[in-house]
C-alpha cells in the first residue's frame, strides 16, 4: 500500500510539473507577444511625437501659414484638429507602453515561476547528487537570463523615449 501512494504522488508531482510547463509555454510566447507590441507602440510613438515628426513639420507649415493671414478660419481649424490628433495619439501611445510593461512584468513573472515549478529536478537517491537534467536546467536559467537583458532593453527604449 506505501508503494501505491508513493506512485500516484511521484505521477501527481509529473502532471503538476507538465503542467507548469506548458503554462510558463504560454507566459513565454505571451511575453513574446507583449514585447512585439511595445516595440510596434515604439515605432508609434516615435511616428507621432508632436515636436519631432513629419506631422510637426506640417503643424508648423499651418501655424506659419496662419500666422500669416490670421483671419482664415480654416487654417485655424486645421491647426487645431491636426494639433489634437498629433497629442492624443502620443498620448495614448504612453499609456499603452505604460499598461505593456506591466503586462510584460506579470507575464515574466508567471513564466519565473511556472519554470521554477517545473525544472525543479530531484536529487537521485542514494548519491546525494542532482540527476542528470541538471545541465538543462542551467541552459534554461541562461535563456531566461538573456530574455530578461532584452526585455530590460525594451523597457528602457520605452521609458528613455516617453521621459
Amino acid at each position: 500500500m506505501f508503494e501505491k501512494v508513493t506512485t500516484e504522488s511521484g505521477r501527481q508531482n509529473g502532471i503538476s510539473r507538465l503542467t507548469a510547463l506548458r503554462l510558463a509555454l504560454v507566459a513565454g510566447f505571451f511575453s513574446l507577444a507583449v514585447i512585439f507590441l511595445l516595440l510596434s507602440n515604439y515605432n508609434d510613438m516615435r511616428q507621432n511625437d508632436p515636436l519631432s515628426s513629419v506631422n510637426s513639420q506640417k503643424l508648423d507649415n499651418l501655424v506659419i501659414e496662419h500666422r500669416r493671414n490670421p483671419g482664415d478660419e480654416a487654417v485655424k481649424k486645421d491647426v487645431q484638429v491636426l494639433d489634437q490628433r498629433l497629442r492624443q495619439n502620443y498620448f495614448n501611445s504612453q499609456v499603452k507602453a505604460r499598461i505593456g510593461i506591466c503586462l510584460l512584468l506579470a507575464g515574466l513573472a508567471v513564466l519565473i515561476v511556472c519554470l521554477k515549478k517545473a525544472l525543479v529536478f530531484p536529487i537521485v537517491p542514494g548519491t546525494g547528487t542532482e540527476s542528470s537534467h541538471a545541465g538543462y536546467s542551467r541552459l534554461t536559467l541562461a535563456a531566461i537570463a538573456v530574455f530578461l537583458v532584452i526585455v530590460v532593453i525594451v523597457i528602457n527604449l520605452i521609458q528613455s523615449h516617453s521621459g
